[in-house]
């Protein structure tokens, strides 16, 4: 263990025991009183929840969570977790993890052209093809979502979602180095309970949500929910005059429980989801690298007047442009409206309509038997998801890196074994059990480059013969079918569909597109085999000792190909093989990787409402292959936590505190970006991080119905040494990539932060509830506060790519419930982000086309506000 680590580790046990005797000076009066009706927020890692009593006093609660493959109160699992039940989802208008990022430390959510990235502790996403996956696992029901993809799930008729922050590596294992968000959906009841609810807002926001639940027989319960939601676009695009970053949403959930006796039962659930969206990608800001090409002259030289033409045309040419550009004399890209700055307006300048659509769901079986001694737990899965996208990469005013379209596609099938038990006279509470994932994915593409490509149509086709005194003549002409001169495997299209110019049908392999395009093929098959053990030993009443193992073994095999008309063409006039430029079709390779992971801990009651732990945790995420990079690997990333918490109820329980400290160091850890006209996920090497994670909730009994909650999360992250090029290949001269010494000291990322990593991030909320009228009124107010986000490795240092940090922000939100003294009725008036802050989901720097340094991203919605009125009925009555 290095020195650094030690000091860490120590400072992170001197943290724990600091905040123990904090704690300790009250635990003679703590104690934990009433039980949980609602969990308002979350805390590191335990729930809690507010709840009026009948005399009116407020009182502190708990939440029984399932973070370790059995059930227990939070409060009493040493494991970082928030969680949130389904009347805070309800109430605060949790979709998912775009509003979960608000309330939960050290998460931050990202989106990139229709794919979802969690990122917790500075661990999440990477790329958004096949080989992209999550250092965060998602489950819904024990099931693993395996795709990115999937990753922005709907929480409609969901009883809870538990996050897990830090390797989870030993229980959930595959990808989890992060954590993991558990989506614990509603189990049909054998008590009748239905509920119905509708929403208006702004933006002609409609939202429905239905359901019932009820028995079938006095074995079988059933339920069914459907989800709802519709708005209009945010965003008014100028060059069309069309609004963008609109969105519609169906799903649907149903499920069986076939319970015989209280020692058995079956689960069966099936879900699917459609959504369409025009999220578009807005051009953030733009550098010319050739010195001509810019959102003013997008075909360069080309689209200028006549008369800067002067001395380039001859005066008879000239004489034919009648003052316009050759550009508009053939019919060629114009420019466009300059992109407004996304960052200050809610307009946008877009030729080509964004347009994303997902269908994605699945079925699952889920067997549990309390076998006496033990118990049996099987989770049988299958999942899809198919996401189909058309835009323009660049978001400006001509088109010019056009996605046209692009079809990601994943099927999945998932096996697991539990048997859980304790033994020894309920000394040893133990778990095991065995994991099997198989997915069959594929990304499809044609990126068509219109503006480029006429550009270097131009060029070649309107150069005059040497000995000319003028560069280019309007004769003999302009020829628009410069790239279908050469055929070539390579030349082709990989996907069916239709031209980008003519309109007629595309056949993969064989047809040649009319403008210059890249095309990518990868089908991806990925199998994961795992075995796991956790025992958890009481050594005393106060003291237990933790230890778990887990075994994984990951085998993915691609069939890459990697077209290209344009660049086919070039290698053909410069007498240069295809493979020279990194063209490539059908071409096969496979790797393995074998890891073990697991975790070592202690827990101990330093008082009756006060539980301390220290940990070591150990996690891994696959290597896999890069997506149009023909057979380029990337290697597994490692994580090792050690970590201390203290959680605590205090003050006669009006205070709850709960406290995280932790210590990372990682190998090999991956990230995204885009270097010469192409993506890649690329390991950094080493990289370590020292974080602060504080949560709480505050209930003074002098008054009543009052309320403050919220949490603080701080992590210094750096990277080891390691030296990259950056996206426009400005940084000369190029390293090799991951070398130590760097010849330009902008190459260099040691003690940079971590993608996706702010380095503080807080979130508060104040509440009152009073006696209005026939029930009650619940008054509340949020402000969440998350500090710089840095999107690529060199923490926007390098060369015209400063705005690919996003900036600190803040989001306010606001909300008025009534909730009827029977609990059947709740009226709802609610508002977001109030202060209507524009900030990026995601940013990116590219050099698509190589003539651009281009900066752009995906924007989170601006202000919203809206009505909701529900209605429950039995068992659904909250």
């Amino acid at each position: 263990m290095s020195c650094r680590m030690k000091s860490a580790w120590a400072r992170a046990l001197m943290g724990g025991a600091a905040l123990t005797a904090l704690l300790l000076a009250s635990r003679g009066e703590a104690q934990v009183v009433g039980t949980m009706a609602s969990v308002r927020q979350s805390s590191s890692p335990a729930a809690t929840t507010t709840e009026p009593t009948a005399s009116g006093a407020v009182t502190l609660g708990e939440v029984v969570v399932t973070a370790e493959k059995r059930s227990e109160k939070l409060e009493h699992t040493p494991v970082a977790i928030t969680a949130v039940t389904a009347t805070t989802i309800a109430q605060a208008g949790i979709t998912g993890p775009r509003q979960l990022q608000e309330s939960v430390p050290s998460m931050t959510f990202s989106e990139e052209a229709g794919f979802a990235f969690i990122t917790i502790r500075g661990l999440g996403g990477t790329l958004t093809t096949t080989s992209g996956q999550s250092s965060v696992a998602s489950y819904i029901d024990g099931v693993y979502i395996g795709n990115e993809v999937a990753e922005d799930m709907p929480s409609f008729d969901v009883d809870r979602i538990e996050v897990l922050r830090g390797p989870q590596g030993t229980l959930y294992g595959r990808n989890a180095d992060g954590g993991v968000v558990n989506y614990i959906t509603a189990l049909p009841s054998f008590d009748p309970g239905a509920t119905a609810s509708v929403t208006y807002g702004n933006y002609n926001a409609v939202g429905i949500d239905v359901g019932a639940t009820g028995p079938l027989s006095d074995q079988i319960a059933a339920r069914a929910s459907f989800h709802y939601d519709d708005h209009d676009g945010y965003r008014y695009d100028i060059a069309t005059g069309q609004h963008y970053d609109a969105e519609t949403d169906y799903s649907g959930r149903v499920s069986l429980l076939y319970k015989p006796n209280d020692s058995f039962s079956v689960v069966l659930q099936g879900d699917d989801t459609h959504e369409t969206n025009s999220n578009p990608w807005e051009l953030i800001s733009q550098y010319t690298l050739s010195g001509q090409v810019s959102q003013a002259t997008p075909l360069g030289v080309f689209s200028l007047p006549a008369a800067d033409l002067v001395g380039l045309l001859s005066p008879s040419d000239l004489a034919k442009l009648n003052g316009g550009s050759i550009a508009s004399y053939y019919g060629l890209v114009q420019a466009g409206p300059p992109a407004p700055n996304p960052n200050e307006s809610l307009n946008l300048s877009d030729t080509w309509p964004p347009l994303f659509v997902l269908d994605s769901g699945g079925g699952s079986a889920t067997i549990d038997w309390n076998a006496g001694p033990a118990n049996v737990k099987s989770i049988t899965a299958y999942r899809y998801d198919r996401l189909w996208f058309s835009y323009d990469f660049t978001g400006e005013g001509f088109p010019n890196v056009v996605f046209d379209p692009a079809i990601q596609s994943d099927k999945q099938f998932t096996q697991e074994f539990d048997i859980s038990g304790d033994s020894f006279g309920h000394k040893l509470t133990w778990v095991a059990g065995a994991f099997y994932l198989h997915t069959d994915s594929s990304y499809y593409t044609t990126i068509y480059l219109p503006a480029y490509g006429e550009y270097f149509d131009a060029a070649n086709t309107l150069a005059t013969a040497p000995g000319s005194p003028y560069p280019y003549s309007l004769e003999p002409g302009y020829n628009p079918q410069f790239y279908t001169q050469f055929q070539s495997i390579y030349s082709t299209v990989t996907m069916p569909g239709p031209d980008y110019v003519t309109g007629s049908p595309l056949t993969p392999n064989v047809s040649t597109p009319s403008t210059a395009f890249i095309g990518v093929a990868d089908a991806q098959k990925t199998q994961s085999i795992a075995g796991f053990a956790q025992a958890t030993y009481k050594i005393t009443d106060a003291l237990r000792m933790t230890g778990g193992f887990r075994w994984t073994n990951d085998t993915i095999g691609v069939v890459q190909s990697f077209h290209s008309n344009l660049l086919y063409t070039l290698t053909q006039l410069y007498g240069l093989p295809p493979s020279a430029v990194g063209l490539c079709n059908q071409v096969a390779a496979g790797k393995t990787w074998n890891a073990p992971t697991g975790t070592v801990g202690l827990d101990y009651d330093a008082g009756p409402d006060v539980l301390t732990y220290a940990k070591a945790s150990w996690g891994y995420k696959s290597g896999g292959f890069n997506s149009g990079a023909c057979a380029t690997s990337f290697d597994p990333e490692h994580l090792t936590d050690y970590e201390g918490g203290v959680k605590a109820v205090f003050a006669g329980g009006q205070i709850l505190t709960n406290a995280a400290l932790y210590y990372y160091d990682y190998s090999n850890i991956q990230f995204e970006t885009y270097v010469d006209d192409s993506a890649s996920i690329l390991n950094a090497g080493s990289a370590t991080a020292l974080g602060l994670e504080l949560e709480y909730i505050v209930q003074p009994r002098g008054l009543p119905g009052f309320e403050v909650d919220g949490s603080v999360s701080y992590e210094d992250s750096q990277y080891g040494a390691g030296c990259f090029q950056d996206p426009a290949l400005l940084l000369e001269p190029a390293p090799t990539a991951g070398q130590k010494v760097c010849a330009n000291p902008l190459e260099q990322i040691k003690g940079n932060e971590l993608i996706g990593a702010p380095k503080w991030k807080s979130n508060v909320g104040v509440q009152y509830t009073t006696s209005a009228g026939r029930g009650s009124l619940m008054l509340r107010g949020e402000a969440s506060w998350t500090d710089t986000i840095y999107y690529d490795i060199f923490d926007g240092k390098a060369p015209d790519e400063a705005d690919t940090t996003q900036p600190p922000y803040w989001i306010v939100n606001a909300r008025l419930v009534w909730t009827s003294a029977n609990g059947r009725y709740v009226a709802e008036l609610f508002g977001r982000n109030l202060t209507n802050s524009l900030y990026a989901y995601f940013r990116t720097a590219a050099n698509t086309p190589v003539a651009l340094d281009t900066v752009a991203g995906q924007f989170a919605p601006p202000r919203t506000f809206g009505v909701k009125f529900t209605y429950m009925l039995g068992s659904e009555v909250r």
